[in-house]
């Protein structure tokens, strides 16, 4: 067999397992973060990767937003099923 992802590439199945064994709920949730830079400063959203990395979130995807805005908006696009990975952006966002 080989892994969908591509020969000797088992980092699906690794994530899998992890999410499957892990007993942090933000883990389990594995839930997708996107981070929009919406300021005026280059690299805020690249600089915030690694910071929620570390806090186990799954980000999936930085860059910048099309217009900018003065205020951090978090949009929860899981209709509340994702509650401990929406807490910890909270906490960490305000």
């Amino acid at each position: 067999m080989t892994p969908a992802a591509g020969v000797d590439d088992f980092s699906n199945i690794q994530q899998f397992m992890k999410q499957l064994t892990s007993n942090n709920p933000i883990t389990q949730e594995s839930a997708k973060v996107v981070v929009l830079n919406a300021t005026d400063k280059s690299g805020l959203a690249s600089k915030s990767r690694p910071i929620l990395e570390a806090k186990n979130l799954n980000v999936t995807n930085v860059a910048d937003a099309l217009a900018n805005q003065s205020t951090t908006t978090i949009i929860d696009n899981t209709n509340g099923s994702k509650p401990a990975t929406k807490l910890a952006l909270q906490q960490i966002y305000g």
